[in-house]
């Protein structure tokens, strides 16, 4: 089993997935990994819809801006969509604001558990709420923070030193390339410094 650095660095965003169902099992496994991530004050206002039913799955399909969450990769096609959603919600007679915070924190949870368990995850924010509460019959007092789209990974995208664009593209075998910008990049130490970040030698 690879270590934890490790599993982070491999996880990438999956955005085409086999016509393969997920198992409740692994769902309710990648729920449980994000009901322990971080939670500022300990508040925990996060709850979760896992959607699985083939019906409810295509509704919540119908329910993404795909435009803009696989942007600048295409949607998926037919045949290459999610097997299933979790739901992403923030009680707000818990926590009225700040919740997106604990919401991340259980999304990277929850796409390191799925990646263990050898399936894809893809964060999805760009959303028609109302119409995805609506069909799931989500309460007005949660917010619908995001959705993750799950299923048997179709691809494997690969991250590599990022250069004038943090933009994702295809090669023409069809592989994802993900540009992740250095260390050396974003880190300095004991202060902002523009004229003493790490030289390349130093990472």
């Amino acid at each position: 089993m690879p270590s934890l650095y490790a599993a982070m660095q491999k996880r990438r965003t999956i955005r085409r997935f086999k016509s393969k169902p997920v198992t409740e099992k692994d769902l309710l496994q990648i729920v449980d990994a994000a009901r322990w991530a971080v939670s500022p004050g300990n508040i925990q206002p996060c709850e979760y819809v896992i959607v699985n039913l083939p019906r409810r799955v295509s509704e919540v399909f119908d329910c993404v801006k795909w435009e803009n969450a696989a942007a600048p990769l295409s949607a998926p096609r037919a045949g290459e969509r999610p097997a299933a959603y979790i739901v992403v919600l923030i009680d707000l007679m818990k926590k009225k604001s700040g919740g997106s915070t604990d919401a991340a924190a259980a999304v990277q949870n929850a796409s390191l558990a799925a990646m263990e368990l050898g399936l894809g995850a893809i964060r999805i924010e760009d959303l028609h709420r109302k119409r995805l509460k609506k069909k799931l019959k989500i309460p007005h007092h949660l917010h619908v923070d995001s959705v993750i789209g799950l299923g048997n990974p179709f691809e494997f995208p690969v991250a590599e030193e990022c250069g004038d664009s943090v933009l994702p593209w295809a090669d023409p075998d069809g592989v994802i390339h993900v540009p992740k910008r250095r260390l050396a990049d974003v880190c300095t130490m004991n202060g902002y410094r523009f004229a003493h970040r790490y030289t390349r030698k130093n990472i």
